[in-house]
């Protein structure tokens, strides 16, 4: 039985990239039954499509399990990013109404939660600089951290490494250097402020695969992580509240009835509210 949450967010699903955790990301969206769904960038990875086509299964099952999740109320919005920036020229061109009627696509949300916190949802390479203007930057640390999650998938395969994303290859060197812990301190500085430009209560983003909760600012940052390397999520409880989840804690949710003792068959009356910008 499906855990009943108001909001899932989930960014860098990465589907068409060889290192894609498809079958930890189907195991979640089998796990919730949420009332919304926002996938925020690089669901898509148009940049892996182009260069090698490569379509397993079991994305077909992950794009299935969305599709029955429509069908039974849950509302589904996608703000692209970078590595489906495809998106965006089509949403240039072509009005997000006439797209499709299964989903919401817009540049960016504005997601009102539960206990009426107004949150901007934007993927976020746009506060990126190597990602905006230094493209040969920007490739040679896509190729280091491919070769990075390659090492990684290898260590597990032989049994040296768990698939706990604390104790990753990836994972252990990026907190031994410095100059990348500044450039997620500067990333989440600038993505703070522009909340606060904004005049929203926080921000929720990815693109840098650093799942992270921070409430402690003058306005919220949270980013949902990715799905090559920490598999994380987050949601949002019916009182509103936001949780970074990963994969492996999946076993901690009960069934539904124990989960939500108050609530019946139907989903909630008060969806969750939003504002496309």
């Amino acid at each position: 039985m499906s855990v009943r949450i108001r909001t899932l967010f989930l960014s860098d699903l990465h589907l068409g990239s060889r290192h894609c955790r498809a079958d930890q990301l189907l195991a979640l969206l089998n796990r919730f039954e949420p009332e919304a769904i926002y996938l925020v960038g690089d669901a898509i990875d148009g940049r892996e499509l182009t260069h090698r086509w490569r379509w397993p299964e079991v994305y077909n099952q992950i794009l299935a399990r969305f599709s029955e999740l429509k069908d039974r109320g849950t509302e589904l919005f996608y703000t692209p990013g970078n590595h489906d920036e495809f998106m965006r020229h089509l949403l240039a061109h072509v009005p997000a109404k006439f797209l499709t009627s299964s989903i919401k696509i817009a540049p960016e949300f504005v997601h009102i939660t539960a206990d009426g916190k107004r949150l901007l949802v934007i993927h976020g390479d746009q506060f990126d600089n190597h990602e905006c203007h230094c493209g040969l930057v920007s490739k040679l640390t896509a190729f280091i951290y491919d070769k990075l999650l390659h090492a990684d998938r290898w260590l597990r395969w032989t049994g040296y490494s768990s698939s706990r994303y604390d104790n990753t290859l990836s994972s252990w060197l990026k907190k031994r250097l410095g100059k990348l812990q500044l450039f997620f301190n500067e990333y989440k500085e600038k993505l703070s402020a522009h909340a606060i430009s904004r005049q929203m209560d926080g921000i929720l983003c990815g693109h840098i695969h650093q799942p992270m909760l921070d409430t402690t600012g003058k306005t919220a940052y949270f980013n949902t992580g990715d799905w090559l390397e920490h598999c994380s999520a987050i949601i949002e409880e019916d009182n509103g509240h936001l949780k970074l989840i990963f994969s492996d804690d999946l076993s901690n949710y009960p069934d539904d009835d124990q989960f939500h003792p108050a609530r019946n068959a139907t989903m909630s009356p008060t969806k969750p509210d939003f504002e496309a910008v």
